[in-house]
């Protein structure tokens, strides 16, 4: 039996106790956290970013590590760091000891377990279908912001933020490293499989067929191709304008005096439109220029922003967060894929890790942006259209990717 969807249920596994725990309950814990540490939503920002530029560094060797190495010892070991994070920021008795966990061991386990693993190891399984196994594993995002921005608000209510952290931390320790130990396959050759559960290719006259062996490439060749920095700019700049909605999406909702359940309802249902959007823009990507399904997802994020600047109302709120939930559905599998398709699989991980640090000044600018701009003005409306032009600027920079078949590395020059 084809061990792909597996590894794309594990993927999905990992993406929603990554991005649920350090994002969504982030974001809903935000106002917490201020309220605990007498901090500013800057102050809170600072926090988040923190984590993500962690995440950045951390990514460049994670890539190379999960191109050369066990994939699921890496993963394992990241669930393992991110849980300890957990438990010891529990404990933290300022800001400062809160900003050393964030910055350092919860960083360094999203990085391993989340972000660009996951990506990694679907993308060993599936070449051909690549975009379309990208969207369904990456659900696990979206369904972690369905589930994790409820679930983390009602933990608040009765055990604090610090309770909340602590629940996080047993079951990354506890549940997710023990099963990916268990159940990942670095690669399809590891048992005798082919990507897309194709079969091994047939033997010839002249004897059974070879794998290619991959000639040596610098780590800076991709550095070189136009194809990497469209990707930089036009996943940086959808980053970023996420990074400035999506965390302060609840704190825009209840500076607007709609409260904080409905501010939690708000990213809950971004979340729930981007896990329908997900699997379409992977389906789009495989099927139509790769241009297409990226210039779609920021457009929509650009459509959800016009709504969010022109209403007040719960009902207004609750619809310009959808529309802009459908555009944030794109990001994170149309990363894999544009990457996928202009390095190849084999390439995949060392790529993702140059881009991460690459991207980090996109979303922690939004992150930060938001932050300071509502601590000064009140409000989000002036960082929100800044975040527009943002999202129109990342329609127009995909543009530039230019791309035939993915080269195999392995190939002959």
């Amino acid at each position: 039996m084809f061990l792909g969807p597996r590894m794309i249920a594990v993927a999905f596994a990992a993406h929603f106790v990554s991005g649920g725990f350090t994002f969504y309950a982030y974001s809903v814990l935000f106002t917490a956290f201020m309220e605990d540490f007498d901090a500013s939503r800057l102050q809170i920002s600072t926090g988040v970013i923190l984590t993500q530029l962690a995440v950045a560094l951390c990514s460049v060797f994670a890539g190379v590590l999960l191109d050369r190495r066990s994939i699921a010892r890496v993963m394992a070991l990241g669930a393992a760091l991110l849980g300890a994070g957990f438990l010891i920021a529990s404990y933290a008795p300022g800001l400062w000891a809160f900003y050393l966990v964030q910055g350092t061991l919860i960083g360094a386990g999203s990085a391993m377990l989340g972000n660009i693993a996951p990506s990694t190891l679907v993308s060993k399984w599936y070449d051909r279908n690549r975009g379309t196994a990208l969207g369904i594993s990456q659900l696990g995002i979206s369904a972690s912001g369905l589930v994790m921005a409820g679930l983390a608000a009602w933990l608040a209510v009765r055990v604090g933020w610090r309770g909340t952290y602590v629940v996080f931390g047993l079951f990354s320790v506890l549940v997710m490293a023990p099963l990916l130990l268990a159940v990942v396959v670095s690669r399809p050759e590891d048992v005798g499989q082919r990507p897309d559960g194709e079969l091994p290719p047939a033997a010839s006259a002249h004897g059974p067929a070879r794998e290619r062996i991959a000639r040596p490439e610098h780590w800076s060749a991709p550095l070189r191709q136009r194809a990497f920095w469209a990707i930089v700019l036009t996943i940086g700049l959808v980053s970023g304008v996420n990074g400035g909605v999506g965390l302060h999406l609840p704190a825009h909702v209840e500076a607007l005096g709609l409260g904080r359940v409905v501010g939690g309802a708000a990213l809950s249902l971004t979340a729930g439109a981007a896990m329908v959007s997900k699997p379409v823009y992977g389906r789009l990507f495989d099927r139509m220029d790769h241009r297409v399904a990226p210039t779609l997802t920021a457009l929509m994020q650009a459509a959800g922003l016009v709504l969010l600047l022109l209403t007040e109302s719960t009902t207004g709120v609750l619809a310009a967060s959808a529309v802009f939930g459908l555009g944030l559905g794109g990001v994170a599998p149309l990363l894999g894929a544009l990457v996928g398709a202009a390095f190849g699989r084999e390439r995949f991980g060392r790529v993702s890790g140059l881009l991460s640090p690459l991207m980090l000044p996109f979303s922690l600018g939004g992150m930060a942006l938001s932050g300071l701009l509502a601590d000064r003005t009140g409000g989000y409306a002036l960082s929100f259209q800044i975040m527009l032009v943002g999202a129109i600027a990342g329609a127009l920079a995909i543009q530039l990717y230019r791309v035939g078949p993915a080269r195999d590395p392995a190939a002959p020059a």
